[in-house]
């Protein structure tokens, strides 16, 4: 009896310090963290506007829990952060990160194996069985030029790209969050017109808009 309860503790043991052995591993080769990278850009190129705890969900083995991260949407990559260092992390090692903020709501970000969604991570909004409503950010360097009195200034911005997608049977659809291009892509205008104004619906935002997909997706309506 002793022993099973010591091989069980050698055990609990192993799983719990799992995570931190292969977080301790994952930065052996960091680099210091440049926290003036953008200091000459206008705008903020990161999903959060600060460092947030996430979980790295790998193809095979355990979840790495805890880990300070955030997404770069100006270079495609998730950096990882430890002691003032940070690596790029493996998208195709680890290409789901989960973050739950303080409300409980997940922002899940996932790696799609698709040409035209290679630039980075996607947001998922939805999933289910051969079905993903899809959100692909960027920020896109530009130089923008200002004259003033005797000077040309250069000054660089970041500006905001955002599209989204319906990943079904491993094809992929751009939509817009539009009720007439939607049903213009779709058809079922009559229905979908109703659905929307039955149940107050503004397509514009992406919760409603998942509603409405999801509906659409429970027809047969897509694809």
């Amino acid at each position: 009896m002793i022993r099973s309860i010591f091989i069980y503790t050698l055990a609990l043991l192993f799983v719990s310090n799992l995570g931190v052995t292969q977080n301790t591993d994952m930065m052996l080769n960091a680099k210091p963290y440049d926290e003036e990278r953008y200091d000459n850009f206008k705008g903020e190129a990161y999903l959060w506007d600060e460092p947030v705890l996430v979980t790295l969900n790998s193809l095979n083995g355990e979840p790495i829990k805890g880990v300070s991260g955030n997404y770069n949407m100006a270079e495609g990559e998730f950096e990882v952060y430890k002691d003032k260092k940070f690596i790029v992390l493996n998208k195709l090692r680890f290409p789901i990160i989960e973050h739950t903020d303080s409300d409980g709501e997940t922002t899940t970000l996932i790696s799609v194996a698709h040409p035209k969604l290679n630039f980075g991570f996607c947001i998922q909004h939805h999933k289910e069985e051969n079905f993903m409503i899809l959100e692909k950010r960027k920020k896109l360097k530009s130089e923008v030029k200002v004259e003033t009195p005797g000077q040309t200034q250069h000054l660089n911005r970041f500006k905001n790209s955002r599209d989204y997608y319906i990943l079904k049977n491993g094809k992929l659809i751009k939509i817009k969050l539009s009720r007439k291009k939607i049903t213009k892509e779709f058809g079922h205008t009559k229905e979908i017109k109703e659905y929307i104004k039955s149940n107050k619906l503004k397509v514009k935002k992406i919760e409603d808009a998942v509603i409405l997909l999801k509906y659409m997706n429970e027809q047969g309506w897509l694809i």
